[in-house]
């Protein structure tokens, strides 16, 4: 099954590839940054995560430049 995250429409009419008969786990890691404001990320979670069965696992994750913290230099530390 080839599909966009945009069109996750496509994804949820899948039923015979992804079965809702069971749980089932959502995972959107490091994937929901590359979707700008105007794609609607949250739509596109409500569409993937909307009548999920009992028991089943959401992860929405996205990238943020605050959760790594800064590279060392490579010429060391900053003089004090």
């Amino acid at each position: 099954m080839l599909g966009d995250l945009r069109d996750p429409w496509v994804v949820v009419g899948h039923r015979r590839v992804v079965g809702f008969d069971e749980p089932v786990a959502v995972l959107l890691v490091a994937v929901l940054h590359f979707l700008a404001d105007a794609e609607w990320p949250g739509e596109v979670v409500a569409v993937l995560c909307d009548g999920l069965p009992a028991g089943s696992s959401r992860t929405p994750r996205a990238a943020s430049p605050t959760a790594v913290p800064p590279r060392p230099s490579a010429a060391g530390p900053p003089p004090a």
